[in-house]
């Protein structure tokens, strides 16, 4: 039997990379939609420009629509970076920080328990083809959740801008 210990890390760890991936999706989603209600005027067009340009077979990835929303808004919204001059660093941050989340996978028992009441988790990733690990302090990820939950923020300030 597994010792509840160890399956109550698992489901917070479980819990915790969803978080984040949720967050960053939802960051994602809102920088394509901000970009492509740019370029359309109607919900048809902004229909296709989505479909074509964000598709997940187009190879546009988090820190490419990042550099594109980095040029639209110095073109058309400078005072909100001006506002905001972290803005675009910390889309990058939570980017590489959702990349962590995205590829790797919770270790075994073994390491579970090794780590059971300390103020850190470990999560396996494959880098260079080779298993790793990376350890996440849990004050860390309370941070960058809040970061990812002010940058959702402003988003909505940038869409609010737009109309």
């Amino acid at each position: 039997m597994v010792d509840p210990k160890i399956l109550d890390l698992r489901k917070k760890i479980q819990l915790t990379s969803a978080s984040a991936i949720a967050l960053t999706s939802t960051i994602e989603y809102q920088m394509q939609l901000t970009i492509a209600s740019q370029f359309t005027d109607n919900n048809e067009d902004y229909k296709l420009f989505s479909s074509l340009f964000f598709s997940p077979d187009s190879g546009i990835f988090f820190k490419r629509i990042i550099k594109i929303l980095e040029r639209l808004l110095e073109k058309k919204y400078p005072q909100f970076l001006k506002k905001n001059p972290k803005f675009i660093k910390d889309l990058y941050t939570i980017g590489d920080y959702r990349n962590k989340f995205a590829h790797s996978f919770i270790p075994d028992n073994d390491t579970l328990r090794k780590i059971i009441g300390k103020n850190h988790f470990i999560l396996g990733y494959l880098e260079g083809g080779v298993i790793t690990q990376h350890k996440f302090a849990w004050n860390e990820i309370k941070e960058k959740l809040l970061l990812m939950k002010n940058i959702v923020s402003k988003m909505e300030e940038i869409q609010k801008l737009q109309k």
